[in-house]
């Protein structure tokens, strides 16, 4: 069985991450559902929120597989929320030789129990609609879809997980 490892990034990361973004980009660019737009990814655009602790790498056997942005609030697409009561991720990228690895998984599963452990209720995201496979991805790990969001140039879904539910279940 493949070792996967959590750990909080380092600014001396920075570079990887951006790495695993940028081949997580590459990839929905040659499918033909492009994601971030060019400048978003780089070393320059990451360094300080790498730098404030906001980026996590997964590790399989040592090597950096795939990397998550957490963080305590979200104004943008959720401007309603009570502060505190959930936690946040974004930047979601797994290398695609690390696809298929359970790696993703691994990532959404650490976040949900660091966000538990922190006394969230929920753990939110978004996605954009029009992604059919990765709507489903988060639906089958307990995400529900709370709506949807139009931001002019593109529309999301937001989802949430109940982590409520989850330690009642425990």
């Amino acid at each position: 069985m493949t070792a996967i490892h959590i750990q909080q990034a380092e600014p001396d990361n920075t570079e990887t991450i951006s790495s695993i973004l940028q081949d997580a980009a590459a990839w929905l660019e040659e499918i033909g559902i492009p994601l971030w737009k060019p400048g978003q990814l780089n070393v320059e655009s990451i360094q300080g929120e790498v730098a404030a602790g906001l980026y996590w790498l997964a590790y399989v056997d040592g090597e950096p597989a795939g990397c998550i942005r957490y963080q305590l609030e979200d104004s943008i697409f959720w401007p309603d929320a009570i502060l505190g009561e959930a936690a946040y991720l974004h930047k979601f990228a797994v290398r695609r030789a690390h696809a298929s690895g359970g790696v993703s998984t691994a990532l959404l599963d650490w976040a949900k129990a660091h966000a538990r452990d922190r006394g969230h209720d929920f753990l939110r995201l978004d996605c954009e609609t029009g992604r059919p496979s990765l709507n489903n991805f988060y639906e089958r790990h307990g995400f529900e879809n709370q709506g949807e969001r139009d931001f002019g140039t593109h529309r999301v879904v937001l989802y949430q997980f109940d982590l409520n539910a989850q330690r009642d279940a425990n």
